[in-house]
Parts: structure tokens; C-alpha cells; sequence
């Protein structure tokens, strides 16, 4: 009878085990977390506690793995991409203040995006159908909005390594299409593109007084703040600023103002169908070797010393943005060697930088990279890329054909 019912235990605990590893991937937990599940279902139910103990046994002796694993939570990182511990600046960041960032991020997801913001210029059934279809397809949502956020922190970690500091800006998608167009007109008015690992970030050779380019030095940056929220901006397709890009203005900065009138509904189509391809907007990664960060970007005050235990006093009183991001990260090691301290980081989670619009931090060959995330449809946007490409190669053609017949009217005349 007792060999009968130990035989029934185990059989249970088997048939659990299996409809356990079934469900891992229902789950959509990141490769690392479901890594982790498999190892403590693997190793039999009954030895779950004691695997937990292990892995938090093992976190605890060093905090940035843990950290590396509950950021994993949130966006599907794996461990290719967090390879040699870097101390990445949204590592720093989640370790400080993980319960923070974990709440805004799950807020950010949830919340329907238009409390404080208008979708640029859109018509009210067009808002209406956008917010519809994220609560329908919230899960294919989320999993888009999750790999992008991986791939932007894998770039973060590649520019870590390479000694750069990075900041994000959300924006909306139309101004994606802007920055396209913007590109092509360049690439037509100067005869050569422009580099790869630049965006126009705004559409006018000209500046303006006091115009600048909010950043956040994290992905999950014033995560209690909305309006300070790059996520924020990025996952809800909105712009501070609800102005509208005038096509007819950038087409005249470069003298093809006719081109624009004679193909419009060409382009109005064109942007017809690059506003299809997601309903997110777009994440802008922005990285500054430190010298230009030391020189192109502002901050606002911050507090003079935060005290922590042991009678050790931690001075913030530099202004230089390399130097606080140097001194966020010696914050990390801090905490880790006092783990009981209490003091607070909360000016960490309201901290933004802010880089000034000039001639020299537009430029395409000096100032800051610019690299664009998104959750854009391939297919979508293959399909507009060939259309667009076609249609300024009309362009071109025109202009080709308007020279010869100028060069022979004067030909002519002369």
C-alpha cells in the first residue's frame, strides 16, 4: 500500500513537472527567467525551495547578476547581451530603484496614453480605433514593446563597452517619417548620404533660442513622471510638442518646393502607409563620446551630498554629466557594500539632462550618434521604404531632366 501511494506521489509530482514546463513558454518570461524555471522544474517540485534558496543565495553575492535578472523580468535580455557584467547606466539605474521602475514600467503598459497628451493631430475615430486595438492586442503589444526595449539596451551595452554615454528620447512615429524624408532631401541637396548612425532630430538648417532636446540617462528614466518618460512617449506614440511637420517648409529649405506640390499625393500616401506599420512610436538612443557629453549637454541642479551609513558623506556637487554618470554607477557599489542604507535616490529617478538644438549638435558628422528603435512591421515597412526610394528617384530623374533643359536654352541663347 506504501509503495502503491509513493508510486501515485511520484506520478503526480511527474505529471505536475510536465504541465509546468508546458506552461513556461505561455508565460513569455525573458530566456534567462525561463531558464531559471526550467532548472527548478527539471530538478523535481519538491526541490523548488531549495533551488530558489541557491539562485537567491547566489544573488545576493552579487547584486549586479540579480539585477541583470529581475531587469530580464522586464525586458527580455539575454545573457549574450549583458555579457561581462557591464555596468550599464540602466543597470545602475534598476538597481537603485528596482521597485520604482517596475511599477512605472507596468503603469506605462497599462495605462491607455492620452490623460495628458493628444495622438498628434490624429481624427477622433482614428485615436479611438489606435487605443481599441492596444487593449485587444495588449499581449503581442507588450511582447513587441519588450524586444525593442532589449534591443535598445543590447546597443547600450555595446556603446558602454566602448567607453560612450548614452541618453534616450521618445517620440512620436510621424516624426520617424520626417526624419525619412529630411534624409532624402539632404541626400539630394548635398550628392551624398547621410551616415548610417545618424537621425535628423529636427528639419530646419536653422536654430531657435532655447530649444532643446529633453534625454533621460536611463531606458526606464523618471519613471514617476509621464511627461519626463521616454518609455512613456515611445510606447504611447506622442509628442510633447503636437505640432505638425510642414512638408511644404522643409521641401522649400532646399528648393524643391515644385517637386513637393507636383508629387503630394504621392507622399501623402507615402505617409499614409509608414503610419501603419506600428502603433508605438519611436525610441531614440543618443551616444556621446564623454568629451561631447562634457561639452553639448546641460543638466539641471542636483543635490550637493547624499549621507549614507558608517558616517561616509557621497558628494554630487559636479555639474559635468560624465562625472555624475560616473558617480550614479560608484553610487551602485555603495549600496552594494551597505545594503542597509536607507538613504534615498529618488533625485536619481527625477535626474534628466537636457542637450541644447545648435548647428553643432545637429551636425551629422560630429555631433551625437542617433540610433532609432521601434516596433514597426518589416513587411510594412519594406514595402515603404521601395515605394519611397522610387519615389525621390523620380525626383531625381526631374531634376536631372530640368538641368539638360536649362543647359540647352542657354545653350541656345548663348
Amino acid at each position: 500500500m506504501k509503495k502503491g501511494f509513493r508510486s501515485l506521489h511520484f506520478l503526480s509530482q511527474f505529471i505536475l513537472m510536465n504541465i509546468c514546463v508546458l506552461f513556461v513558454p505561455i508565460l513569455n518570461l525573458s530566456a534567462m527567467s525561463s531558464t531559471n524555471v526550467r532548472r527548478c522544474i527539471l530538478t523535481g517540485v519538491a526541490s523548488a525551495a531549495a533551488y530558489s534558496k541557491y539562485v537567491s543565495d547566489s544573488y545576493h553575492n552579487n547584486p549586479e547578476n540579480a539585477a541583470a535578472a529581475q531587469l530580464a523580468q522586464i525586458i527580455p535580455i539575454e545573457s549574450a547581451n549583458d555579457q561581462n557584467n557591464v555596468l550599464t547606466q540602466t543597470k545602475s539605474h534598476f538597481l537603485l530603484n528596482k521597485t520604482i521602475i517596475e511599477k512605472s514600467y507596468r503603469n506605462i503598459l497599462d495605462s491607455k496614453g492620452i490623460a495628458l497628451f493628444s495622438v498628434e493631430n490624429r481624427p477622433p475615430l482614428e485615436r479611438i480605433s489606435k487605443i481599441l486595438y492596444s487593449f485587444f492586442k495588449k499581449e503581442e503589444r507588450e511582447s513587441k514593446i519588450r524586444m525593442t526595449c532589449a534591443q535598445a539596451y543590447q546597443k547600450e551595452t555595446a556603446e558602454t563597452k566602448g567607453g560612450n554615454i548614452v541618453f534616450y528620447h521618445g517620440q512620436a512615429w510621424a516624426l520617424h517619417y520626417a526624419a525619412d524624408i529630411y534624409r532624402e532631401l539632404c541626400s539630394l541637396s548635398l550628392g551624398h548620404n547621410m551616415p548610417e548612425n545618424y537621425i535628423p532630430l529636427r528639419f530646419s538648417d536653422k536654430t531657435q533660442e532655447r530649444d532643446y532636446l529633453h534625454m533621460n540617462f536611463s531606458l526606464f528614466g523618471n519613471p514617476e513622471d509621464e511627461t519626463c518618460n521616454s518609455l512613456f512617449y515611445f510606447v504611447h506614440d506622442v509628442n510633447r510638442n503636437s505640432s505638425k511637420t510642414s512638408f511644404d517648409t522643409m521641401f522649400e529649405q532646399f528648393n524643391l518646393g515644385d517637386y513637393y506640390k507636383k508629387y503630394q499625393d504621392d507622399f501623402d500616401q507615402l505617409e499614409r502607409l509608414h503610419s501603419k506599420a506600428t502603433i508605438n512610436g519611436n525610441l531614440l538612443l543618443l551616444s556621446f563620446t564623454p568629451h561631447q557629453a562634457s561639452k553639448l549637454i546641460s543638466t539641471h541642479e542636483i543635490p550637493i551630498s547624499i549621507n549614507l551609513p558608517l558616517g561616509y558623506t557621497y558628494q554630487m556637487s559636479s555639474k559635468n554629466v560624465p562625472t555624475i554618470i560616473n558617480n550614479i554607477k560608484k553610487r551602485v557599489a555603495l549600496k552594494n557594500r551597505h545594503s542597509d542604507t536607507d538613504a534615498s535616490e529618488n533625485w536619481i529617478n527625477n535626474w534628466y539632462a537636457m542637450m541644447p538644438i545648435t548647428k553643432k549638435t545637429l551636425d551629422p558628422e560630429t555631433g551625437p550618434r542617433v540610433y532609432s528603435f521601434n516596433t514597426a512591421d518589416p513587411d510594412v515597412m519594406a514595402n515603404y521604404e521601395k515605394i519611397r526610394r522610387e519615389l525621390f528617384d523620380k525626383i531625381k530623374s526631374d531634376i536631372e531632366k530640368n538641368k539638360k533643359y536649362k543647359s540647352g536654352l542657354l545653350n541656345l541663347l548663348f
